[in-house]
């Protein structure tokens, strides 16, 4: 409870909620994956949507949630990359509506992902956004087990480019230095 409080003040935050670690150091995503869910659940009207961010942490959080909700959750991508907010094939209970970005997590080109921006249904999905009462997005590393690395999303080249240019780590696909400063990519 101390360290809830510490955090609150130091980083004006109106909750905190510190998460054990796992005994395992590869089921420390499950866990907080699990703990973000039963945080949520006992916060969730039945009407709320929560925007969800791409990467192993917030993609784990719809299957918990939902095997635990009253009520049907409804989830909306933050990002394209569809394949990363599909149901987990291991719920055999999946009480949630998803709303899917249709679209790749990184374009090809700055054009294209204009292009992309214009589309009906992606428009669609950025209002959904706006109107969601969470939103939830982990902090992607940089080491060799990244999400975005290990899913092929990045070259491995990109990737060391980025790491040379100072970012230590990504929200959303968006390239952090140590001080939370974007990082200027091409990406």
């Amino acid at each position: 409870m101390e360290i809830e409080r510490a955090l609150v003040t130091q980083y004006g935050l109106m909750d905190a909620f510190v998460v054990p670690t796992a005994p395992q150091a590869e089921d420390t995503n499950e866990s907080i994956a699990r703990a973000a869910a039963m945080y949520l659940a006992n916060r969730l009207k039945e009407n709320d949507f929560i925007n969800v961010g791409y990467g192993d942490t917030p993609g784990k959080l719809p299957n918990h949630l939902a095997t635990i909700a009253e009520h049907p959750v409804s989830c909306v991508s933050l990002t394209g990359g569809v394949n990363n907010y599909l149901p987990n094939a291991r719920s055999n209970i999946f009480n949630a509506r998803l709303y899917l970005m249709p679209a790749p997590l990184v374009a090809s080109s700055p054009e294209m992902a204009t292009a992309m921006r214009s589309e009906a249904s992606v428009k669609e999905i950025l209002r959904m956004i706006r109107l969601s009462a969470y939103t939830l997005v982990g902090i992607g590393g940089m080491g060799e087990s990244a999400t975005i690395l290990r899913e092929g999303i990045l070259n491995k080249g990109d990737f060391t480019l980025l790491h040379m240019q100072g970012a230590v780590g990504d929200v959303l696909s968006h390239f952090i230095d140590k001080d939370g400063t974007l990082v200027p990519t091409h990406i």
